[in-house]
């Protein structure tokens, strides 16, 4: 800009940085300066560093000043827009943004009160006791009055959070009694010849099998650190840390085949824990490379690929090693697998349907670090959700008479992978809704609250589930098997299990709070749990779960 300037038809000479208002007087006065620009570009060259100005006559006929234009309507219109305010979608970031500082600022707060509690006590007990009677009193007004302060804002957030802390309290406790009378009548009943109490039974095997399995594979994976490693590498061992547990699952497994219930607490509990490293597996792989709409797809068409090869090698190296005659043991074991697939893949996909939904992909992980979603994001999932029920229902419906119609191993398998496959649909489809309207929106800034309010919708919800699929079993008769409807029931616990165990998750977040290492924390709090649960799980629950389920197979 100085270039072009200086290189105007203008007599430089020598000029003495006295004044911003010179170049005025040496041209003429004020009366020769009516026009801002000439006054800007004046106060440019001084700023430049030019040596000067002359009075050349010429000086007025060489700058050529822009006119004076008056703002048109759009531009008047634009300009109110702006004054008025940001857009509702900033005004969403910024408040998403205020609200995680806040909570920054709490969690800060609280460490630094558990760091430094002991010397505050002490100091002040010091001043108490030890501090002479003027020196308290010199002090009252400062020192005394900022912590005065301090503490009544301190008091102040104690009693909002225990407030917040009663809410949770007494909706947990009021949900909890809710939903132990109902599963208690539920589970006595001999309503539709006792398969609603059949179906109790084993839904709530599947309850405490998931959200045991969820509970010790978040504390274990914690202890994981992938945060170091670039995308490929965190595939690659997330990958491998999946297999290597399905192989321990099948080891042990054929180990404990000769003890029905050991078995089947085995296969019930370590299948979803090496479903959920499946899931954490897939969903790492597809937020590593999923940056466009076309690279979802690519991401989602090679995992099934890889998926089907794992099936296929898993197969027939139980084959070689001759493990395939004993049926009651292959049974279990396929539904180990199964949902091994079924689970990872189903996320993957709702995940991509998410995508569709936001226009831009957002990790499985971390929901509550993006931005607000909108009532129709909102909307166009739930619609989602509510088209995958009756889709499930035919598909469960069609594989029933296809695969009593067929003695292919590899058809049979096929069609248990799509009946679990749609059943999980429906239940991350819900899940991912209800963490959308229920934390979001609903009880925003109030997330465990709004957490414990949609696991006990979800709970009741899926008692009417267990219901309705008993009375739709009657009416289907023997046209659809049982295993259909024990992946059903799969669904609706895996909607129960991962809600409340998100509940529990988040509690223990607090609890872990100022406790060093928080993930060990979490870890010895879940083998604490599972030391007291196992036991009642494997005497009492699982062989009342495995007599109704041979009812509703038989």
């Amino acid at each position: 800009l100085k270039q072009h300037v200086l290189e105007m038809p203008l007599a430089l000479s020598s000029y003495s940085n006295e004044a911003w208002h010179a170049p005025c007087q040496q041209f003429g006065g004020a009366a020769c300066w009516h026009s801002p620009s000439r006054v800007a570009l004046a106060c440019l060259l001084a700023a430049c560093g030019a040596e000067g100005l002359s009075a050349d006559p010429q000086w007025s006929k060489t700058i050529h000043t822009i006119p004076n234009l008056d703002p048109g309507t759009d531009y008047k219109e634009y300009m109110k827009d702006v004054a008025d305010g940001v857009t509702k979608k900033e005004y969403d970031e910024l408040e998403d943004k205020y609200e995680r500082l806040e909570r920054e600022y709490a969690n800060l707060r609280k460490a630094k009160k558990d760091a430094t509690g002991g010397e505050e006590q002490r100091e002040e007990s010091k001043e108490e006791h030890g501090a002479p009677v003027g020196a308290k009193e010199k002090e009252g007004g400062g020192v005394k009055g900022t912590k005065a302060k301090e503490g009544g804002e301190e008091e102040s957030e104690k009693s909002d959070e225990q407030e917040h802390a009663g809410h949770v309290l007494s909706v947990g406790m009021f949900g909890t009694v809710v939903t132990l009378a109902v599963s208690f009548g539920m589970a006595s009943s001999k309503a539709v010849g006792g398969v609603v109490s059949d179906y109790t039974w084993v839904c709530l095997d599947r309850v405490v099998a998931i959200f045991l399995a969820v509970m010790w594979f978040q504390g274990f994976d914690e202890l994981l650190d992938y945060s170091a490693l670039g995308p490929t590498h965190k595939t690659l061992i997330s990958f491998a840390h999946a297999f290597f547990l399905l192989a321990v699952a099948i080891f042990v497994s054929w180990k404990l085949r000769q003890n029905a219930i050991l078995l089947s607490v085995w296969c019930g509990c370590g299948a979803h824990y090496v479903a959920f490293a499946s899931l954490h597996a897939s969903t790492s792989t597809q937020e590593a490379y999923s940056s466009s709409h076309g690279g979802a797809a690519k991401i989602l068409v090679v995992l099934t690929v890889i998926y089907t090869l794992i099936a296929v090698a898993v197969h027939y190296l139980k084959k070689c090693a001759g493990l395939t005659e004993d049926d009651e043991w292959m049974e279990k074991v396929n539904d180990v697998e199964n949902d091994f697939l079924a689970l990872g893949l189903s996320a993957v996909w709702v995940q991509f349907v998410r995508m569709l939904c936001l226009g831009a992909f957002h990790p499985w992980e971390g929901e509550e670090e993006h931005s607000k979603h909108t009532e129709s994001q909102r909307a166009c999932m739930l619609a989602y959700a509510i088209a995958a029920i009756p889709i499930g229902a035919w598909v469960m419906v069609k594989v029933a008479k296809i695969k009593q119609a067929t003695d292919s191993y590899w058809a049979k398998r096929l069609l248990m992978f799509l009946t679990a496959f749609f059943a999980m649909n429906v239940a991350w489809s819900f899940l991912l809704w209800g963490q959308w309207e229920f934390t979001e929106h609903i009880f925003r800034g109030e997330a465990l609250f709004a957490k414990v309010i949609f696991s006990n919708v979800v709970s009741c919800c899926c008692m009417l589930g267990v219901i309705g699929l008993a009375h739709f079993k009657a009416k289907m008769g023997s046209e659809v098997m049982g295993n259909e409807f024990r992946v059903a029931l799969t669904a609706l616990a895996l909607l129960i299990g991962v809600a409340w165990e998100d509940c529990f998750d988040s509690a223990v977040e607090h609890l872990a709070q100022g406790q060093g290492d928080e993930a060990t924390f979490k870890v010895g709090l879940a083998l604490a749990l599972a030391a007291v649960i196992v036991p009642v799980y494997a005497w009492y629950l699982k062989p009342k779960a495995m007599e109704a389920q041979e009812r509703m197979e038989g």
